[in-house]
């Protein structure tokens, strides 16, 4: 038959070639499993006596609009403060995004 190649092979020539390609396969598989990122690390408390800020915006490009949320929590975990702010005539996700860091630091000032 003709199966790899066009060549005509034999179906004990096929099976070995098919063998040797999930053998392949395999071990692909194994290093691409080797090399992917650990998980990324959830979200802990701070130590005492800090508080920590997480902030991020989120963008409608049909609109042109943002929104960005901010939370403060303390060392326990509890949260301190927070806000959302909503952005008009905003023109792309970067900018939505480098809008988010100011309102953090307002809140920040605030909560102090």
């Amino acid at each position: 038959m003709l199966i790899h190649e066009w060549l005509e092979q034999s179906v004990q020539e096929v099976s070995t070639f098919v063998q040797s390609y999930v053998r392949e396969l395999v071990v692909l598989m194994e290093r691409l499993i080797s090399h992917q990122q650990p998980l990324a690390e959830r979200w802990s408390v701070p130590q005492t006596p800090f508080t920590k800020v997480n902030f991020d915006a989120g963008f409608s490009r049909e609109n042109r609009e943002s929104t960005t949320g901010v939370v403060i929590r303390n060392h326990q975990g509890l949260v301190m403060g927070s806000c959302t702010h909503f952005n008009r005539n905003i023109s792309d996700p970067f900018s939505a995004e480098a809008m988010s860091w100011p309102y953090s630091l307002l809140e920040i000032w605030v909560f102090a």
